[in-house]
């Protein structure tokens, strides 16, 4: 689903204008940006976005290393949100 499709849906589902529910969409996308970079962002019944760093093995030694190159967003749905998902 594409932003104007879920401008669309959001729209539709809470009877407001699609510029109002594109508004709606980009503060909720904008404070889950801001919030992972200070942690966590939980949202109950959905999932997790949260800051993640890489991770590598040193060949040489085997020990694990945290890579250097930027840190990546990561999602882990919730148990209720995989369920609705595969029943």
């Amino acid at each position: 689903m594409r932003n104007s499709e879920m401008t669309a849906a959001i729209a539709e589902k809470a009877d407001l204008s699609e510029k109002k529910a594109k508004q709606l969409l980009d503060a909720i996308t904008g404070a889950i940006t801001a919030g992972a970079a200070d942690g966590p962002v939980m949202l109950d019944g959905f999932g997790t976005f949260e800051e993640r760093q890489g991770h590598g093995v040193n060949p040489k030694t085997g020990e694990p290393v945290t890579a250097a190159a930027a840190p990546t967003l990561r999602f882990k749905p919730s148990k209720n949100l995989t369920g609705s998902i595969n029943p």
